[in-house]
């Protein structure tokens, strides 16, 4: 549930065939465990292609941030520095 919990939700949406979604998976379980003021999820999306399609998801990896169930914003692809500078953003606020 990405609403739950009144935080900025950062989402993940990646593939295990998806050399991107694993390069950047690591950064990804980094920042979950030192941004404490986020709620960090990881959609496998041939798992949960239902969500996926909801999420106009076309490409991988795709970072969504969301807040009580809203989409706010995103940016497909895997730089690392990217999915930083966004998580740093939110778990600010």
């Amino acid at each position: 549930k990405v609403h739950e919990n009144g935080r900025y939700a950062i989402v993940s949406y990646t593939a295990g065939w998806c050399e991107p979604s694993r390069r950047t998976a690591d950064e990804f379980i980094r920042l979950s465990s030192s941004l404490s003021n986020l709620s960090f999820i990881t959609v496998d999306v041939e798992e949960a292609e239902d969500v996926s399609q909801a999420c106009g998801i076309s490409s991988m990896p795709a970072f969504h941030i969301y807040k009580e169930g809203v989409f706010i914003e995103g940016f497909v692809g895997s730089s690392t520095h990217q999915l930083r500078a966004l998580a740093d953003r939110y778990n600010a606020t």
